[in-house]
């Protein structure tokens, strides 16, 4: 893993901002008032070396899938940039694998058009050849070329995750950005896309950024690991350091929340306490308010983003730090 961490970066997210116009309610029409801006991204920033995985994770609302939208250009960010670098030679290219398999994927085209439509739309290839790539990538991805001339209707949830694997596959990427890929699939079914898309890694040399809520796929797939909360980055490590020693009190408290199989009658706790509305930001640490150990500065002032031992903090009194 620490050689694939000292390869050079594909992906740089650097100080990424966004925020959202609130719905108007009646008092604001009433008043004439302008309703608030909600912070969905605030200072985002991590990158991502070539042939490794990105896990972010965190609560819903969080941010996650806003970022992956502004990543994958389908948003602009307030502020702040987003830079997929150039590897060895190889043109930059980006696509995305979609969180729910059954609205993904146009039902009134066959499954050579859909897995096609990369290819035309960059140029990749033309005649013949491109069904034969189609049939390439469907084998690549455990289906049949048989499966080219059916409809999405006629598979499973686990098939059509597999056709909009080989569809991301056909634009030939560097870099994927996978949402939520598999929190709608059955637990056996997640099992075999993790797999494969492990072994697409490394037989293409991709690039991934996978988000997630399930910390342990998170630990099956990632590298680096990223810990959000309400728009912040508030703990960055690799897989093992976050695992280990988390040094953030609310990636302690995740990890705690999570069952256990290996360990018998494990008490779990919940983190308690409610998430701020993003309306209405607490001006310190945005983790202040559900913190067994916050002090008086942790609500004067928001903790930047620095060392712990092998971690990424924003945190004035990291747990890692505490338990070293």
């Amino acid at each position: 893993m620490n050689s694939l961490m000292q390869s050079p970066d594909l992906l740089v997210v650097d100080d990424v901002r966004k925020t959202f116009q609130s719905s108007q309610s009646w008092l604001h029409r009433l008043t004439g008032q302008v309703p608030p801006r909600a912070m969905a991204l605030d200072g985002v920033s991590f990158h991502i070396p070539r042939g490794t995985t990105f896990g972010l994770v965190g609560e819903s609302g969080c941010g996650k899938s806003t970022l992956a939208r502004i990543i994958a250009g389908l948003m602009q960010p307030d502020s702040g940039s987003v830079s997929l670098l150039q590897a060895d030679g190889r043109r930059p290219r980006m696509q995305m694998i979609f969180q729910d398999p059954f609205s993904s994927l146009n039902s009134r085209w066959r499954i050579d058009r859909i897995i096609a439509e990369p290819i035309h739309a960059h140029r990749l290839r033309s005649g013949k050849a491109v069904r034969q790539r189609v049939d390439e990538l469907l084998e690549h991805v455990g289906l049949s070329p048989a499966d080219a001339t059916k409809y999405p209707h006629e598979f499973s949830g686990g098939q059509r995750q597999r056709i909009s694997i080989a569809r991301a596959l056909a634009g030939e990427p560097t870099f994927l950005i996978c949402d939520e890929p598999t929190s709608a699939l059955d637990v056996s079914v997640q099992a075999q896309i993790l797999n494969l898309l492990k072994d697409l890694q490394a037989e293409f040399d991709l690039t991934y950024l996978f988000i997630t809520h399930n910390l342990s796929v998170v630990r099956v797939m990632a590298h680096q690991i990223g810990v959000m909360y309400l728009g912040q980055l508030i703990e960055v490590a690799e897989q093992n350091a976050l695992f280990d020693q988390p040094a953030h009190p609310y990636a302690e408290m995740l990890l705690k929340a999570v069952p256990d199989l290996d360990v018998e009658a494990r008490d779990l706790h919940p983190i308690p306490g409610e998430v701020p509305s993003l309306l209405a930001l607490p001006t310190g640490c945005r983790f202040q308010n559900r913190c067994p150990w916050m002090q008086a500065r942790c609500a004067e002032t928001q903790p930047p983003m620095s060392r712990a031992g092998n971690s990424s903090v924003r945190c004035f009194i990291p747990r890692n730090a505490l338990a070293s």
